[in-house]
């Protein structure tokens, strides 16, 4: 109402200020402070002055009021009027609500006293209710009651023994599963209803919990039994009471972990040196029984009958683990095929629900076996030295008890020992006693190691002998002994298999060392006597051969994985072998080729000489005498030496092919060659084929057995007498290598007209025929070819050539 007036103000009052005055937080006091605060600091100013201003100001604003009422008389007026009107619709409204008021009381009068009733009588029907279930629950619960005393009565059956309640009918067992599911619904309803002070229900107490506890011990009973005879039907009798009594899954753990802890007092007693020592005293004689070493362990001479009780006991525990995991196999079984009626849910699932690991029954016993057989062990042995001999020394016998074992276990699961090996459960406690097979393998490397270090000594300053036959049999014994040991389990003979190809390849190892690879060891000298480092070596190859032989004949029987897992090892022998044969077969191949190297100090042009008689002991060439007197000496005091079977018949083999093709190739080249010559060369021919006969015989090798070498030497020499017209034609020169008729063409021509190979090239014959084994037959008959092709063309053997090799 303040703004409209100020705003309504004549112009001559705009120079008051009333913006103080209209301020929320106007304070009179602080107002007239604050003037007379001015009014002090003032020169001219004093506080009548303040107040004179006031009082000014407020005769303005009744002059302004008195303007406002006189100009707005007419509405004021009007305004008067309208609140009289209102104040009477005011009263006629009070009227109307006091009436309003007054029906308000009369209607809830009316309402008060049927909603009592109402409320009285639904307090009175909850009662009725309350009661109407009391007596149905008792009325239940009599009727379960008097259904329990028909199902299982206490007379009869207090006194029942376990053969009693054993023997009982399909029935009975069936009664005592019906007389849980009444007892159950019995202690539902005392838990869910409320039978205070109800004397019939209280009387009753105590003949339901006696009940109880004689059904739940009668189940127990019949579960046990079930368990300990492997009878399915009384294990599902005993679950499904559980079921009903809703204490199955806590029962069955119960009896899971009942079975566990037997097990694992077992796997204690076993390894109680304690008890074993208690054990053992009862055995032994007084005068025997002697002081024992700390911590129970037994003496030098008491060990064997240590040993004897700790295996002893060792097969019990077998016995204990297979009769454990087959009486957890059956109640899982019979757990996964019993269920739920209504949903159908095996009683497996609710079992393994309070498994701290989640995992089915089975493999819950396989894991805490395995877990605490590891530990149990590995303590043992740890803290006592006997054990640790004894079962890492015997570690086979241990892993054969495990075998029994599965075996058993294998057959009631209807599976092979060989097919269950391959199981979870097998590998899981192979691997608890990986430190014990860890500890029999470094034990079995070390006796097979045992014989290989005897048999090659520290020889600081000793002669050094290769081992002889009786210490490489032991050798071979050794190892054929560790193998026939673990011989019994896959995994164990392969770990024992990659042992012994360790020990063979350290034998090898060993003989490479005594082997002597010095060139000088394979010359012969005038005495014709066999140096001692060449001695050595026939004593190595032959040793090395003994064992290959003895290790194919030990491990023969085997599976062909064992076998295949030592096949290298073995033929690791027979590598050893070649590596020092070969560099004497190929020093008596080329000391042989020098020999035959002396056809061309022989005479071959000559139109008059001796002919060959075979009668007389020096008939012949030179160098084929020499030849025959060195193959007879290479057959005694060489081959001779060796021990190898039918090796030997190869490098035979060898030594006649060569003999034959050096020969061929050499006598080819010969060079003039008169018709006395042919007949020498053809007499050299035979006299080489009899001694090559007689060296290859010694090994049961045939001439015909040496190959094409041999059909070359016996097709060349009637080509020595043909015409050379008759040279071209195939079945003439059949079985004759190429580059050998090349040869006879060139030289049958007149001298100088077609040079021979190694002329025109300036080799000798020695250098062109190691430069020709070199190379291939095609390569060879090109880098004759050459030196033909330089010569006459006009001769007859020009032509044949050309004919037949220009192509090449």
């Amino acid at each position: 109402m303040m703004v409209p007036a100020i705003d309504g103000l004549q112009e001559a009052d705009h120079y008051i200020h009333y913006d103080a005055f209209l301020a929320e937080d106007f304070d009179a006091n602080q107002y007239v402070n604050s003037a007379i605060n001015d009014s002090d600091s003032s020169e001219a100013g004093d506080a009548a002055t303040a107040l004179a201003k006031l009082s000014f100001n407020v005769d303005s604003l009744e002059k302004q009021i008195k303007d406002q009422v006189t100009s707005h008389h007419g509405v004021l007026l009007q305004q008067v009027i309208g609140i009289r009107e209102l104040e009477s619709v005011l009263m006629t409204v009070n009227d109307s609500i006091d009436g309003l008021k007054e029906s308000l009381a009369s209607l809830r009068k009316r309402i008060r006293e049927p909603n009592e009733n109402l409320q009285s009588y639904i307090a009175q029907l909850e009662r009725l209710g309350s009661a109407a279930d009391i007596l149905r629950d008792v009325h239940r619960f009599l009727h379960l009651s008097r259904r329990l005393e028909l199902q299982y009565p206490l007379d009869s059956s207090s006194g029942k023994n376990v053969t009693d309640a054993l023997d009982a009918k399909v029935n009975t067992d069936r009664d005592l599963s019906k007389a849980a599911l009444t007892l159950s619904e019995l202690e539902l309803i005392l838990a869910t209803s409320d039978f205070d002070g109800i004397e019939i229900v209280d009387e009753l107490r105590p003949q339901i919990e006696k009940a109880h506890g004689r059904i739940f011990e009668e189940a127990d009973r019949v579960l046990q039994h079930g368990i300990e005879t492997q009878n399915q039907a009384e294990i599902a009798v005993g679950l499904q009471v559980f079921y009903n009594l809703k204490h199955m899954a806590k029962k069955a753990n119960e009896v899971v972990n009942n079975v566990i802890e037997d097990v694992v007092r077992n796997i204690k007693h076993v390894v109680n040196m304690q008890s074993i020592q208690k054990e053992v005293k009862g055995l032994l004689p007084t005068s025997n029984t002697g002081p024992r070493r700390v911590n129970n362990e037994p003496t030098f001479g008491n060990q064997a009958v240590w040993a004897q009780a700790v295996w002893g006991r060792m097969e019990k525990l077998m016995d204990v683990f297979s009769e454990s995991c087959i009486k957890i196999k059956v109640l899982e079984r019979v757990l996964e095929i019993k269920r739920d009626p209504t949903t159908h849910v095996p009683f497996l699932e609710e079992v393994v629900k309070l498994m701290e690991d989640g995992s089915n029954l089975v493999n819950h016993f396989w894991r805490v076996l395995s877990v605490n057989f590891e530990r149990e062990i590995r303590e043992a042995t740890k803290a006592s030295v006997f054990l640790q001999n004894t079962l890492v020394g015997e570690y086979p016998k241990l892993l054969r008890y495990l075998h029994t074992f599965f075996s058993r276990v294998a057959i009631h699961d209807g599976m092979a020992l060989s097919e269950y090996s391959q199981s979870p459960e097998y590998v899981i406690m192979l691997r608890t006693m990986s430190s014990l097979e860890s500890g029999f393998l470094a034990r079995s490397l070390n006796r097979m190691y045992e014989p290989i270090n005897t048999a090659f000594p520290a020889y600081g300053g000793a002669s050094r002998v290769p081992p002889g036959r009786t210490e490489n049999l032991l050798i071979v014994r050794a190892i054929s002994s560790e193998l026939e040991m673990a011989k019994f389990d896959n995994t164990l003979v392969r770990a024992v298999a990659k042992n012994a190809v360790k020990a063979m390849n350290m034998y090898n190892v060993k003989c490479e060392a005594l082997v002597n690879y010095d060139p000088s060891i394979y010359h012969v000298s005038q005495t014709k006597i066999i140096s001692t480092p060449l001695s050595m070596n026939f004593s190595i190859i032959n040793g090395v051969y003994l064992m290959y032989q003895s290790m194919w004949k030990a491990i023969e029987e085997f599976p062909d994985a064992i076998i295949d897992l030592m096949k290298d090892g073995v033929e690791g022998f027979r590598r050893l072998m070649l590596s020092i044969v070969q560099p004497l077969i190929e020093y008596t191949k080329n000391d042989l080729d020098n020999i035959l190297y002396g056809i061309d100090k022989e005479d071959f042009s000559s139109s008059s000489q001796k002919p060959f008689d075979p009668t007389e002991e020096d008939s012949g060439s030179a160098y084929i005498l020499e030849l025959t007197d060195r193959l007879r000496f290479i057959q005694s005091e060489m081959f001779g030496r060796f021990s190898c079977g039918t090796e030997p018949r190869s490098w035979a083999i060898q030594i006649a092919k060569r003999i034959i093709h050096v020969f061929i190739f050499q006598a080819s080249l010969v060079r003039p060659l008169s018709e006395v010559g042919k007949l020498k060369l053809a007499a050299d021919m035979a006299q080489l084929e009899f001694a090559v006969s007689q060296f290859v015989s010694e090994h049961g090798v045939t001439l015909d057995q040496i190959g094409d070498e041999y059909k070359a030497l016996r097709a060349i020499r009637p080509l020595l007498f043909l015409d050379t017209s008759q040279l071209s034609a195939a079945h003439h020169t059949a079985n004759v290598p190429d580059l050998i008729i090349l040869h006879h063409l060139i030289v049958r021509s007149p001298l100088n007209t077609l040079p021979l190979p190694h002329k025109y090239h300036h080799m000798s014959k020695p250098e062109y025929m190691k430069w020709a084994d070199k190379h291939s037959e095609s390569e060879t008959i090109k880098f004759a070819i050459e030196g033909v092709q330089s010569g006459d063309s006009k001769l007859l053997e020009y032509r044949l050539i050309m004919d037949r090799f220009s192509d090449q």
